[in-house]
């Protein structure tokens, strides 16, 4: 049976270099076969939907969730960015409340 995995992972260069070798390494010694490895680089400057959280954590349980929601998220909307959208919409309405509430402050 073929799998196929998402990791997302974050470093300098040469640590992610190394992690990927690892994965390659461990996987067939424990008997996997790796066919390919393909990266993806995704910009940090991108505004992520409220379901998202920023690991500040090193517990792996809680690392390991969060990412499986985030592969979740990106599954469920890759075809359907209405999510999006609608995330966007609501940080507006909040962005302008307070631009009108800042307003009648000054």
């Amino acid at each position: 049976m073929q799998k196929c995995y998402n990791i997302t992972v974050t470093g300098k260069v040469q640590d992610i270099r190394k992690f990927f070798q690892e994965i390659r390494t461990e996987g067939e010694q424990r008997g996997a076969v790796i066919k390919d490895i393909q990266k993806r680089e995704i910009p940090f400057d991108i505004d992520l939907p409220d379901v998202f959280s920023k690991v500040t954590t090193d517990d792996d349980v809680d690392i390991g969730r969060k990412l499986d929601k985030g592969n979740e998220l990106l599954t469920d909307i890759k075809g359907d960015t209405s999510a999006i959208k609608t995330g966007i919409d609501a940080l507006n309405v909040k962005f302008d409340i307070f631009i009108r509430e800042q307003g009648e402050h000054n």
